[in-house]
Protein backbone atom coordinates (compact mmCIF):
# COMPACT_ATOMS: atom_id res chain seq x y z
CA UNK A 1 0.00 0.00 0.00
CA UNK A 2 2.89 2.46 0.57
CA UNK A 3 4.06 2.16 -2.88
CA UNK A 4 0.77 2.81 -4.28
CA UNK A 5 -0.17 6.02 -1.63
CA UNK A 6 3.00 7.42 -1.45
CA UNK A 7 3.85 7.28 -6.17
CA UNK A 8 -0.02 7.92 -7.42
CA UNK A 9 -2.95 9.61 -7.77
CA UNK A 10 -5.89 7.20 -5.92
CA UNK A 11 -9.32 8.07 -5.68
CA UNK A 12 -10.66 5.19 -3.04
CA UNK A 13 -14.23 5.68 -0.94
CA UNK A 14 -13.86 5.37 2.11
CA UNK A 15 -17.53 4.03 3.28
CA UNK A 16 -16.81 4.15 7.30
CA UNK A 17 -16.36 8.49 6.46
CA UNK A 18 -18.69 8.75 3.38
CA UNK A 19 -16.02 10.48 1.56
CA UNK A 20 -13.21 9.75 -1.56
CA UNK A 21 -9.97 9.64 -0.56
CA UNK A 22 -6.14 10.18 -1.82
CA UNK A 23 -4.85 7.48 -0.27
CA UNK A 24 -6.04 3.31 0.42
CA UNK A 25 -6.67 2.75 4.16
CA UNK A 26 -4.76 -0.95 4.75
CA UNK A 27 -6.53 -1.07 7.99
CA UNK A 28 -9.72 -0.82 6.32
CA UNK A 29 -8.96 -3.73 3.85
CA UNK A 30 -7.59 -5.89 6.59
CA UNK A 31 -10.87 -5.46 8.24
CA UNK A 32 -12.99 -6.55 4.91
CA UNK A 33 -10.35 -8.99 4.95
CA UNK A 34 -11.19 -10.39 7.88
CA UNK A 35 -14.81 -10.63 7.42
CA UNK A 36 -14.98 -7.07 10.17
CA UNK A 37 -16.76 -5.45 7.69
CA UNK A 38 -19.01 -5.83 4.46
CA UNK A 39 -18.52 -3.29 1.75
CA UNK A 40 -17.22 -2.60 -1.57
CA UNK A 41 -13.34 -2.30 -1.70
CA UNK A 42 -12.50 -0.71 -4.97
CA UNK A 43 -9.53 2.35 -5.62
CA UNK A 44 -8.45 4.21 -8.68
CA UNK A 45 -4.87 4.37 -9.48
CA UNK A 46 -4.19 6.94 -11.95
CA UNK A 47 -0.76 6.18 -13.76
CA UNK A 48 -1.37 9.32 -15.89
CA UNK A 49 -3.86 8.67 -18.42
CA UNK A 50 -4.60 5.30 -17.41
CA UNK A 51 -7.15 4.48 -14.86
CA UNK A 52 -6.49 1.17 -13.14
CA UNK A 53 -9.93 0.15 -11.34
CA UNK A 54 -8.24 -2.10 -8.68
CA UNK A 55 -10.85 -4.42 -6.62
CA UNK A 56 -9.52 -5.88 -3.91
CA UNK A 57 -10.89 -9.44 -3.67
CA UNK A 58 -9.25 -11.37 -0.65
CA UNK A 59 -5.33 -10.65 0.46
CA UNK A 60 -4.62 -13.41 -2.44
CA UNK A 61 -6.81 -11.91 -5.05
CA UNK A 62 -6.97 -8.26 -6.52
CA UNK A 63 -8.11 -7.80 -9.63
CA UNK A 64 -6.97 -4.46 -11.25
CA UNK A 65 -9.12 -4.10 -14.25
CA UNK A 66 -7.90 -1.15 -17.16
CA UNK A 67 -9.16 -0.31 -20.05
CA UNK A 68 -7.13 -0.50 -23.39
CA UNK A 69 -8.71 2.18 -25.01
CA UNK A 70 -6.69 4.56 -22.80
CA UNK A 71 -3.50 3.49 -24.29
CA UNK A 72 -2.31 6.07 -26.57
CA UNK A 73 1.62 4.16 -27.58
CA UNK A 74 3.99 2.66 -26.28
CA UNK A 75 4.74 4.54 -23.55
CA UNK A 76 1.59 4.24 -21.87
CA UNK A 77 2.62 0.52 -22.22
CA UNK A 78 5.80 0.81 -20.50
CA UNK A 79 3.95 2.90 -17.48
CA UNK A 80 1.95 -0.09 -16.59
CA UNK A 81 4.56 -2.71 -17.19
CA UNK A 82 7.21 -0.81 -14.49
CA UNK A 83 3.90 -0.51 -12.35
CA UNK A 84 3.19 -4.20 -12.70
CA UNK A 85 7.00 -5.48 -12.56
CA UNK A 86 7.18 -3.20 -9.27
CA UNK A 87 4.21 -4.55 -7.96
CA UNK A 88 5.46 -8.32 -8.89
CA UNK A 89 9.04 -7.54 -7.03
CA UNK A 90 7.45 -5.52 -3.94
CA UNK A 91 4.99 -8.27 -3.12
CA UNK A 92 6.80 -11.64 -4.38
CA UNK A 93 3.79 -13.04 -6.47
CA UNK A 94 3.16 -13.57 -9.90
CA UNK A 95 1.02 -10.76 -11.97
CA UNK A 96 -1.05 -12.07 -14.93
CA UNK A 97 -3.04 -10.01 -17.73
CA UNK A 98 -5.64 -11.61 -18.62
CA UNK A 99 -8.72 -10.91 -21.05
CA UNK A 100 -11.98 -9.82 -18.92
CA UNK A 101 -13.35 -12.28 -16.84
CA UNK A 102 -10.83 -15.38 -18.11
CA UNK A 103 -8.94 -15.52 -15.09
CA UNK A 104 -7.57 -18.92 -16.68
CA UNK A 105 -5.76 -17.02 -19.73
CA UNK A 106 -2.84 -15.42 -18.95
CA UNK A 107 -1.53 -12.78 -21.90
CA UNK A 108 1.13 -11.94 -19.94
CA UNK A 109 2.97 -13.28 -17.00
CA UNK A 110 5.00 -11.00 -14.75
CA UNK A 111 7.18 -12.13 -12.02
CA UNK A 112 10.03 -10.49 -10.45
CA UNK A 113 11.91 -8.66 -13.42
CA UNK A 114 10.96 -11.66 -15.62
CA UNK A 115 7.73 -11.51 -18.52
CA UNK A 116 6.49 -13.72 -20.18
CA UNK A 117 3.98 -13.32 -23.43
CA UNK A 118 1.38 -15.86 -24.72
CA UNK A 119 1.02 -15.96 -28.34
CA UNK A 120 -1.05 -19.30 -28.47
CA UNK A 121 -4.07 -17.68 -26.88
CA UNK A 122 -6.62 -17.35 -29.89
CA UNK A 123 -8.52 -14.35 -29.25
CA UNK A 124 -11.74 -15.48 -31.29
CA UNK A 125 -12.67 -17.88 -28.03
CA UNK A 126 -12.27 -14.81 -25.79
CA UNK A 127 -15.61 -14.03 -24.08
CA UNK A 128 -15.84 -10.40 -25.43
CA UNK A 129 -17.62 -7.56 -22.72
CA UNK A 130 -18.33 -4.23 -25.01
CA UNK A 131 -18.33 -0.97 -23.02
CA UNK A 132 -20.91 1.49 -24.13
Amino acid sequence: MDFINERFDIKWFNENTQKTETKINFDRLIEFWDKKIDWNNTANIYLDNIQINTHFFTEDEIECDIDPREFNGINDHEKLMEFLTELSNRLNKRIKITPENCPEIELVGIEKNNVSINLNSPSDSWPIRIKK
